[in-house]
């Protein structure tokens, strides 16, 4: 009874992690990364941190069990710019929200593997087809965003026997495609795929029964003009493991004004593109706003009057004209309805 009882009782705790990422692109200097990852099941948090603030506060990003998140502080950054001289926007920060269970850009590509490291156990356990869109963004052709049509990779994995059931070792297999282009294959002979990213543990702790990783090493493997070659490399170190407390939120605070891209109607409407200054919108709200009527009226007459078939060269071209129009126009539209409506009444929650 006892056994079983800490089973359980370990299977409901939910587990944080702190470390180190260090990124590497052979004859560049290292850079170093620091993480935050708090995991439960199949919902977990990452929070990015580097020593300096130039490029941003922090990076988090989060899968609640229904949406994933990307949230960019940059307040430190517009606060400098804003003390010598510059224009900038009153936002102290951007975000993505996707209805990808993981969240992948080149913008936040240190998340990748920490995700592999420590969030992915409940995903492998459940996972049988063996095919995989790529975790890694900083590959072969980058990532841009979480809604990024992709290649889809065939993956072989072995995993540890004890909770959380986390991934000893992972090979990601490319199919000889572009990452980004399904339809534009890779020259001869990288044409027939090869092993694009390998995934290591090198070294774990046994903490209260759980089998994690203090030590991992991830290396990406591309076609390079003198063959196939190593890419870049993250190193997982310095790691500190801790028992979280039940209480954590794993969608992610709003820092202040902060410009989102939501990316849960990219299919319907597009990318959809708003402020907002404390909580997330439903999808209820996002669906109310003008310019997501515009953007489904302009993917209806697309469908509607591209002879030619969905996977084509000349549609993708014209998806991407559109969703980048969208995100160009929408903030300006949003910006027009809120001052139009501020004086009855305010559009966040």
């Amino acid at each position: 009874m006892f056994f079983f009882g800490c089973f359980f009782c370990v299977y409901a705790q939910q587990f944080e992690v702190n470390g180190r990422v260090n990124f590497s692109v052979p004859g560049k200097p290292v850079v170093s990364t620091y993480f935050n990852a708090v995991i439960e099941g199949a919902k977990w948090n990452i929070k990015l941190t580097q020593d300096t603030k130039k490029l941003y506060d922090y990076e988090e990003i989060s899968f609640d069990g229904e949406y994933s998140y990307n949230v960019s502080s940059i307040k430190s950054n517009i606060e400098e710019r804003r003390q010598h001289g510059e224009k900038v926007g009153d936002n102290v920060a951007t975000a993505w929200v996707s209805k990808e269970p993981f969240f992948r850009s080149i913008f936040v590509h240190e998340a990748g593997p920490v995700w592999l490291a420590y969030a992915s156990g409940h995903f492998f356990s459940t996972f049988t087809n063996h095919v995989i869109e790529p975790i890694i963004a900083y590959n072969c052709e980058p990532i841009p965003s979480a809604d990024s049509t992709l290649v889809k990779q065939k993956v072989e994995w072995s995993s540890f026997q004890d909770f959380p059931y986390l991934p000893r070792s992972a090979l990601f297999l490319d199919n000889g495609s572009l990452l980004t282009e399904p339809l534009r294959k890779r020259q001869p002979p990288y044409d027939k795929g090869f092993t694009n990213v390998i995934f290591h543990v090198l070294e774990t702790t046994n903490f209260y029964g759980m089998i994690l990783p203090i030590k991992v090493a991830v290396d990406v493997f591309c076609p390079l003009k003198t063959g196939l070659g190593l890419l870049c490399s993250y190193e997982i170190s310095d790691v500190k493991v801790n028992v979280e407390s039940n209480n954590f939120s794993f969608k992610p605070s709003i820092p202040g004004l902060t410009y989102v891209t939501d990316g849960r109607f990219v299919s319907e409407a597009g990318l959809i593109a708003y402020p907002i200054k404390t909580n997330w919108l439903s999808e209820t709200e996002v669906r109310s706003f003008p310019q997501f009527a515009n953007g489904k009226a302009v993917a209806s007459v697309i469908e509607r009057n591209i002879p030619v078939p969905p996977t084509s060269p000349t549609v993708l071209w014209i998806i991407r004209c559109f969703l980048i129009l969208t995100i160009l126009v929408s903030p300006i539209l949003i910006w027009y309805s809120l001052n139009k409506t501020n004086k009855t009444k305010k559009i966040n929650p």
